[in-house]
């Protein structure tokens, strides 16, 4: 909906909730507020200017929030927030980001302001998603764009997030003969077999590379104790394969987390090993050996118990 038609038919309470406390000088006029009043109040410092005729009320203007906030109502109601704003919008990082990407119809001419960076571009309509009230790039669509530019893409949080592989491809070749695809096809390619972290990646990769087949990775498990995501999962032997990294291990509850979580594939008659990052990287050889040989061990375990 049109920012202003949306203050008309809200009124101002109502949108400054819906814009997380950031408002636009037409929308506060559509509300019924008078231009002079709007200038009484960023003269007395009720509101505080973010950007042209972009007002943060009772908010602080220098938060995340805000500024990709006030950037997608200072570029028009349909500008498109993308790059690392749109992927700290999704949650994919904890890192805020220093330029707010914001992309609009080619011919629009903009001004330029620091920590803005206009793109001028026509995106797919699948491409384009609203969250929190806010029009930004999908997930896969954000991911695939900060590849193409060579920075860290966070497709692997994205996947554990929910992002669907049909949807990635989708994205994908949406964006054929746009800059930078040959490196968001890597990207693509890095994560055909659905890892859930940088580590899971490395750990794949190295199977691949290796020809060690038949295993899935992050499959739907359903035990006793309900769902569970191995990491990587051998089906024929019943082995899986954790990665241990430190972003999802790190704290005392998620070590308990994952000592229930063992307990319970061994108590249903699964093996496991678990290895670290610094294991896959400095060590390949040890971590291929020893899973080929349990898988192995396990192969040749019935007919030893016959």
């Amino acid at each position: 909906m049109d920012g202003a038609l949306l203050a008309l038919h809200a009124g101002l309470d109502a949108v400054l909730q819906l814009q997380d406390g950031i408002i636009r000088r037409d929308q506060a006029m559509a509300a019924g507020m008078s231009g002079s009043t709007v200038a009484s109040n960023v003269y007395r410092m009720r509101w505080l200017r973010v950007l042209p005729r972009v007002y943060a009320v009772e908010v602080d203007p220098a938060t995340p929030t805000s500024r990709i906030r006030a950037t997608a109502l200072w570029a028009g109601d349909d500008a498109v927030v993308t790059g690392t704003a749109a992927a700290w919008w999704w949650g994919l990082t904890d890192r805020a980001p220093s330029t707010v990407e914001v992309v609009v119809p080619p011919r629009r001419r903009m001004s330029t302001i620091e920590g803005i960076d206009v793109i001028r571009a026509d995106l797919n309509d699948i491409e384009v998603d609203r969250h929190r009230r806010l029009p930004v790039t999908t997930t896969a669509a954000t991911c695939l764009h900060l590849a193409r530019r060579g920075e860290p893409d966070m497709l692997e949080t994205a996947l554990r997030n929910g992002l669907r592989a049909g949807d990635l491809r989708e994205a994908l070749e949406i964006g054929r003969g746009r800059p930078g695809q040959i490196l968001a096809r890597r990207s693509h390619e890095r994560v055909r077999d659905n890892p859930w972290s940088a580590p899971e990646s490395s750990l794949h990769r190295l199977f691949r590379e290796a020809g060690i087949v038949g295993w899935r990775a992050n499959p739907l498990v359903s035990l006793a104790v309900g769902a569970r995501y191995p990491d990587v999962l051998f089906d024929e032997v019943m082995l899986i394969v954790e990665v241990d990294g430190h972003r999802y291990h790190r704290t005392p509850a998620q070590a308990t987390a994952d000592l229930e979580r063992q307990n319970a594939f061994v108590d249903e008659c699964y093996t496991i090993l678990r290895f670290t990052p610094a294991d896959i990287a400095d060590s390949p050889d040890r971590v291929l050996a020893l899973v080929e040989r349990t898988i192995d061990r396990l192969r040749r375990a019935p007919a030893a118990a016959g």
